[in-house]
């Protein structure tokens, strides 16, 4: 697997932009990754703070990592437009049926 992943990020995003990591319960099915990297990408050009749009991204890392990123240096992000990014999530739960909320869960690499 391939663990490159900075050439992924926005590096117009302000380096103290907002940033939520939700770790899967397992590894996603290719097609599973391909519906919530559409799900995602949806979410992050249509997120909105206010009614004002916020400056965001959304990526799914090593098939089990959603990432969420807010620049708030334009817009920031109030409670009612974070608890939209959890319903994200939760859809994302049901949808496949994984525990993205295991506080307790630890993902490391080991070389």
């Amino acid at each position: 697997m391939n663990f490159e992943y900075k050439h992924l990020l926005n590096d117009d995003f302000d380096p103290a932009s907002r940033v939520w990591v939700y770790q899967s319960s397992r590894l996603f099915t290719i097609s599973e990754a391909l519906q919530i990297e559409e799900m995602i990408d949806q979410f992050s050009h249509n997120w909105h703070s206010h009614g004002v749009p916020v400056k965001a991204a959304a990526h799914l890392f090593f098939g089990q990592f959603v990432v969420l990123m807010a620049d708030e240096t334009a817009t920031g992000v109030s409670g009612c437009s974070t608890d939209s990014s959890v319903r994200l999530i939760k859809e994302i739960e049901k949808l496949f049926g994984v525990n993205m909320f295991d506080r307790m869960a630890l993902a490391f690499i080991v070389k």
